[in-house]
């Protein structure tokens, strides 16, 4: 069911971090990770405890102003954030992904295959039709872990290989299924809050394990990203960034 359009205001409805961070200097191989979180409403950052998530924002950059089309359904949402267009172009408007258009508007891992097609792209999760629906073609790792826990654990033990993947997409999906199941994305609910806290604690455990390999973490929380190097050391106070992903 799709969520109040007061739900995605100033924030999406879901969470996207784009982390984008360089090897140590005698490499210098940029390497890119995007986190995703469904169900995590906009007003609730602030509201509900996120020390991990705190710490990327006060790195990096926090963007307000990436919302996609009037729906929070998980399909049409997805397929934007992953394809960079809206729903008229991939031809997702619900959860049963009937009239999908991934052919002309194909996800961002299978563009970088197609540009780039030696770079190691993984992706891992938790909600399925993410891993059956969109094509990820050349993709070297599609994991469905089917819950949070199995995509934190197959994200870190991709993290852990000596070269590891040159582009990460991770899937967490227990907000979503908290929100649902509780009284329907009550902010203040304990099972709600407990899953924010949840994925938080997991970003937490990702950028132990990146901490300790690369540097310059950049934090973009919206459905739209792009890779960003890190910001200069004056800038002015009131410059704004939108990300965005539209591939023309």
């Amino acid at each position: 069911m799709p969520l109040p359009r007061s739900f995605l205001h100033p924030l999406s409805a879901g969470l996207a971090l784009a982390l984008a961070f360089c090897a140590p200097a005698a490499a210098k191989t940029p390497k890119v990770l995007f986190i995703g979180t469904d169900g995590f409403r906009g007003d609730v950052y602030g509201a509900v405890a996120t020390p991990n998530l705190d710490v990327l924002v006060a790195d990096g950059y926090l963007a307000r102003e990436g919302l996609t089309a009037d729906t929070a359904i998980s399909g049409t949402g997805w397929s934007s954030l992953f394809t960079g267009v809206e729903r008229d172009k991939h031809g997702v408007y619900d959860n049963s992904f009937s009239g999908k258009n991934y052919a002309d508007w194909p996800d961002v891992l299978t563009r970088i295959e197609r540009a780039a097609p030696s770079k190691n792209t993984a992706v891992a999760v938790a909600w399925s039709p993410l891993a059956s629906q969109l094509p990820w073609t050349g993709v070297d790792t599609v994991y469905d872990a089917g819950s949070d826990a199995k995509v934190l654990a197959k994200a870190l033990e991709l993290l852990a290989q000596p070269a590891g993947p040159d582009v990460l997409l991770l899937d967490f999906n227990e907000p979503d299924g908290a929100g649902h199941a509780g009284s329907y994305f009550n902010r203040d609910a304990d099972g709600y809050t407990a899953a924010i806290r949840g994925v938080d604690a997991s970003i937490g455990k990702l950028t132990a394990a990146l901490r300790a390999r690369w540097f310059w973490p950049l934090a973009c929380r919206h459905r739209r990203w792009r890779p960003r190097p890190p910001r200069p050391a004056r800038r002015p106070a009131t410059r704004r960034w939108r990300p965005s992903t539209r591939l023309r």
